[in-house]
């Protein structure tokens, strides 16, 4: 399989993955209190699943193109924070904002940390 494709599937495996754990089961009766998501109870993966699959086609295209994988963290931390953390905070009413914003910079950051590590090994079995 093309390193190309094996970075996407390695995007989507983490990241959702991480993503339902995290806000389905981990943290669910937080985000319940922040009123932030309003369907929590039943999400629809399908909509979460073709995001990422967007932007694991970009991220696996960047990747090769930045010399530097803590550049490359660097500069995937920046994004995913920008419209999971501060888009959303802009357009929800979270019961606290502090509160809303701490956990999904916490989230940003470890799915950051995870997509980096992974695609480094991917790079390193090619």
């Amino acid at each position: 399989m093309p390193i190309f494709y094996q970075y996407i599937l390695a995007y989507l495996i983490v990241s959702f993955v991480l993503g339902a754990i995290w806000h389905v089961v981990f943290f669910k009766e937080y985000y319940k209190k922040l009123a932030i998501y309003s369907n929590i109870e039943k999400p629809r993966f399908s909509f979460g699943f073709s995001a990422m699959l967007l932007q694991g086609i970009v991220f696996a295209y960047v990747y090769p193109l930045i010399a530097s994988p803590w550049l490359f963290a660097l500069g995937l931390f920046m994004l995913l924070a920008s419209f999971m953390v501060f888009a959303e905070a802009g357009k929800q009413n979270a019961t606290s904002l502090t509160g809303f914003v701490a956990i999904q910079i916490a989230f940003c950051a470890v799915q950051t940390i995870l997509i980096t590590i992974v695609f480094l090994s991917v790079l390193s079995f090619n």
